[in-house]
């Protein structure tokens, strides 16, 4: 999952959530970096 795709996601979760309480939202989201971040999950094996 790229940064974008996260923050994307994050973004869609806020508006559901506000919207189940009769409130608009919309998160902004800035976005200066030049090259690829992609997050993932280790095992905890992995971390030792």
């Amino acid at each position: 999952m790229t940064l974008h795709q996260l923050a994307k996601q994050v973004r869609r979760d806020v508006q559901n959530l506000a919207s189940t309480v009769n409130h608009d939202q919309f998160p902004a989201y800035y976005d200066q970096m030049s090259g690829d971040l992609f997050l993932a999950r280790t095992t905890a094996s992995a971390t030792k």
